[in-house]
């Protein structure tokens, strides 16, 4: 049974997101599920190496996927294919251990002109694994 889709809104970043997929609860992922979830990892993986292997010079926002078909997936798989979140937390303000969520930032900011400073933000993933080593909910942040 799915749940409807919720917004979250990180206030202290900014932003909102929401999209659609599968639940563990649902049962074993179908064929499709597990074809589209490595589509989407896939194509992640490629957009997080073009961020960690950027120029200075180099500006980089990645391209939001749908990404509840996430939802399901064990930590493991996840990791394997993503590496570590960028930042993980389990609330606002707490480092978190392995059963925190997971942020992955797909942006990357040129390198500014001496004096000046980059203030901003891009899309992040948000992967909350609400104390399991399942993805409970996949979402898009964006932050500022």
């Amino acid at each position: 049974m799915r749940r409807p889709c919720r917004l979250f809104v990180l206030l202290a970043l900014g932003g909102v997101a929401c999209a659609g997929g599968h639940r563990h609860s649902d049962g074993p992922p179908t064929k499709d599920v597990l074809i589209e979830r490595s589509t989407v990892l896939e194509e992640l993986r490629r957009q997080l190496e073009i961020v960690r292997s950027a120029k200075p010079a180099q500006a980089f926002e990645g391209k939001t996927l749908g990404v509840r078909v996430l939802e399901g997936a064990a930590r493991s798989e996840i990791e394997a294919a993503l590496g570590p979140g960028s930042i993980c937390r389990r609330e606002m303000g707490e480092l978190c251990d392995s059963v925190g969520d997971a942020y992955y930032s797909l942006y990357h900011f040129a390198e500014p002109p001496p004096g000046m400073y980059n203030v901003g933000g891009g899309p992040e993933l948000v992967l909350r694994y609400a104390g399991s080593d399942r993805v409970e909910e996949a979402l898009w942040v964006w932050t500022q």
